[in-house]
């Protein structure tokens, strides 16, 4: 008799997750990444003053019981190694959906945005108030 895996499968019919068989690990994989979501519920933002305040307002601030925040206000005096350690943060937490980098902040580290392959958070780079985008 030949083994395989059950699985459970992120799509939903009438209100019940489908299980079906995988032979293979990439069906398998899949199957993990679609759970993985459920998970992730919050919004993480690395940007200027004003975008962070924005974002805040419209409700996308959160601090856990352990007073980790998700979002990082950066300034001229911001250093490189700051940005990185909340970039390095915000990729490794399990309960972040999308991280909002500034397109001006994410240039200072480009080399980690460019090289960031993960389905999630998925990385999204905004404008901002005085640095329009692709400028």
């Amino acid at each position: 008799m030949k083994s395989s895996k059950l699985i459970w499968y992120g799509c939903r019919r009438m209100g019940e997750l489908d299980i079906r068989e995988a032979n293979d690990t990439r069906s398998y994989q899949r199957a993990i990444m679609s759970k993985d979501y459920e998970k992730r519920n919050f919004l993480a933002v690395i940007g200027d003053e004003d975008s962070v305040t924005g974002l805040l307002l419209a409700g996308v601030g959160h601090v856990d019981e352990e007073k980790n925040k998700n979002f990082t206000v950066v300034d001229p005096k911001t250093s490189t190694e700051a940005i990185e350690k909340a970039f390095d943060d915000y990729t490794s937490r399990k309960d972040i959906a999308v991280l909002l980098i500034n397109q001006h902040v994410a240039d200072k580290i480009r080399y980690r945005v460019d090289t960031y392959t993960q389905a999630f958070p998925a990385l999204l780079e905004i404008p901002s108030k005085d640095h329009p985008y692709g400028k």
